[in-house]
């Protein structure tokens, strides 16, 4: 704008000028929405808005609902439209952007059906043909209990059995199972004849039972009560010889058990003195079965402790696997529905026992060893998979599920003997810990479910550990038994608390200590110096052989002075926070610092169980 004026004698003053330059009536323009995922997925998604710089104020709806303030990515649970607008410093409003979730399906396909080629009494084999709906992605069967495959056409019955089908869309939903049983096969008795009792698994008819040995292979063909789907063998000298004793001496230090039927439950009895024979001579007892694989290394059961029998037949030792059935099986199919993982290997009960006076006694693993359960996946993350086991009181706990050091091979490792073991899918992430430091480590420990959030989004990761809740995590991560023993340990800790059975059983397995005053303090946040120690109890008692104990003082003591304030450890830790330093399980801050007497924060508790289950190879 100008401006001049004229006096009354008619002069003209200058011209003078100003400028208006403050107003903006640009909206902010470049708002972005993404997704985490557009594929196909039963779970939720999670969307992210990108505003532009000017946009001060910055707000989103779902569905036509109202406006809310933007504060970070927003999960949608369920398919929905997502609008964002911006506004910027002067009230300039964007224009509004949308992203319509629609990749969300929680409908699972409907249950198979079947169509046998002959339902009348027969003498001969009869074919099964498995009828998936049109959104069954995946398809797959078992039979008699067995370990679930990929379905490839018919299944030819050669004796009675039971066949399951199940299907998987693409969004991860899995139908029910449905069930098909074969009863008209007519077994015609006697010695029995070769068959099928499915697209990979052959079978002899009636109760043959054939047991033979190739070198170190003792391979029991038959010997199966159809009726109750069990296979028993017993073994003894005649085939676990002298013959056979010197091909163990000459270097083969295993003996597989090869079982050629499937069956729902498997027992092989072995005289207590040829185990503890073989035991002495480590030799590693491999049992391969139709639809699962067991590694024993000897020594992995104490059954030294369990006195041999005095009656005239000689006490034998069972292996015995069991197919999960029943109320246990519909119980687990509801757990999986109701906690949102996927089972995608089957859960067996796997145990070893003798009996003693009518009673059956199933010894203990010894410390820091494992049965181990070969399973071959076909190409699945494993970060999405984990290892659980079923417990009694109907929930489930981390097992370790591990890369082998055989290409294409996955090892679940069985910590109790006598577990249900299982391996399921099952991915977790919260709202709260993305962009944290520790997010990784959080995302990867809770789906292995060894850690959990405060709420079922976040997880809080800053927020302070109290020494009960540590102590409760280390004896979920390696599936320690609660035992709730009389009287109190501590002072301060009775049975009223959610606590009671965790601090007396972290106290029973040597992990924590209390106070002079005889308390624990289980409310009290932990700080690093004392989650140091629990940690180096915890690897002493349960991992003996790794001697911590043993590391060269002179190269520990060094291991604490990359720690600026070293000096602040109390002497009472000080041995501790050594071995932990010198195998790498503590590190410090940027600063250098370790800062013993700081409150450990629940992300800090995340990532020293990580670096212990790497360090004893639980994670690999």
């Amino acid at each position: 704008m100008e401006a001049r004026s004229t006096d009354t004698a008619g002069n003209i003053s200058d011209i003078t000028s100003y400028q208006v330059t403050n107003i903006d009536g640009d909206a902010p323009t470049g708002i972005t929405i993404s997704a985490d995922t557009d594929e196909p997925t039963n779970g939720p998604v999670t969307v992210t808005i990108s505003f532009p710089a000017d946009a001060v104020v910055q707000e989103y709806r779902i569905d036509d609902g109202p406006w809310i303030p933007y504060t970070g990515p927003v999960e949608l649970s369920g398919n929905g439209t997502l609008e964002a607008r911006g506004t910027d410093a002067l009230g300039n409003q964007s224009p509004t952007e949308s992203y319509t979730v629609s990749n969300i399906d929680q409908t699972p396909p409907a249950d198979a059906t079947f169509t046998a080629d002959n339902t009348a009494p027969t003498s001969s084999s009869v074919t099964v043909t498995v009828n998936y709906p049109a959104d069954g992605a995946i398809r797959e069967i078992r039979v008699n209990g067995g370990a679930w495959a990929a379905y490839t056409g018919p299944v030819v019955f050669a004796a009675n059995g039971t066949l399951d089908a199940r299907s998987m869309d693409t969004a991860g939903n899995m139908s029910g199972i449905a069930s098909y049983q074969v009863t008209n096969i007519r077994s015609t008795g006697g010695g029995g004849g070769s068959g099928g009792m499915g697209t990979s698994a052959g079978g002899i008819i009636g109760n043959a039972c054939k047991i033979t040995r190739v070198l170190n292979r003792i391979v029991i063909d038959g010997c199966l009560d159809e009726a109750n789907q069990t296979i028993e063998a017993r073994l003894g000298p005649s085939i676990l010889d002298s013959s056979l004793d010197e091909l163990l001496n000459s270097g083969d230090k295993e003996i597989i058990f090869d079982v050629v039927l499937p069956a729902r439950i498997y027992l092989i009895h072995i005289p207590q003195s040829l185990v503890r024979n073989y035991q002495a001579r480590n030799i590693q007892f491999i049992f391969e079965y139709v639809d699962q694989t067991y590694e024993m290394p000897s020594g992995s059961t104490p059954f030294e402790q369990v006195s041999v029998s005095t009656a005239s037949s000689e006490a034998s030792v069972t292996y015995q696997v069991n197919s999960l059935t029943g109320p246990s099986e519909r119980e687990l199919s509801a757990l999986e529905s109701a906690q949102g993982f996927h089972i995608r290997d089957n859960f067996y009960q796997f145990t070893v026992y003798t009996m003693s006076g009518g009673k059956k006694i199933i010894p203990s693993i010894q410390k820091g060893q494992f049965i181990t359960r070969k399973l071959y996946p076909a190409s699945r993350d494993i970060e999405k998979v984990t290892g659980l086991v079923y417990k009694s009181d109907g929930s489930v706990n981390y097992a370790p599920y591990r890369r082998s050091l055989k290409e294409n091979e996955m090892e679940l490792l069985l910590l109790r003997n006598g577990g249900i073991y299982g391996v399921a899918e099952y991915v977790k992430g919260f709202l709260d810990s993305k962009g944290h430091w520790g997010q990784q480590s959080v995302e990867r420990l809770a789906s292995k479910m060894i850690v959990f959030g405060r709420n079922d989004k976040d997880f809080i990761p800053d927020d302070q550990v109290t020494r009960a809740e540590f102590a409760a995590l280390l004896l979920r991560t390696l599936d320690l038994p609660l035992d709730a023993e009389e009287p109190p340990y501590f002072q301060d800790v009775n049975s009223s608390h959610w606590y009671y059975e965790v601090v007396q059983s972290a106290k029973l397995h040597g992990i924590i200590e209390g106070y002079d005053d005889h308390t624990f303090a289980p409310g009290k946040p932990i700080n690093r110096e004392e989650m140091t120690a629990m940690m180096v109890r915890l690897l002493n008692r349960e991992f003996p052989y790794l001697d911590l104990g043993s590391l060269p003082s002179a190269q520990d003591e060094q291991s604490l002075y990359k720690f600026t304030d070293y000096v602040e450890i109390s002497a009472f830790f000080r041995e501790q926070a050594r071995m932990m330093a010198n195998i790498g399980l503590i590190e410090g801050y940027p600063d250098h610092s370790f800062k013993p007497k700081g409150n450990a924060t629940r992300a800090e508790s995340v990532v020293i169980i990580q670096r212990f289950l790497e360090f004893v190879e639980f994670i690999r």
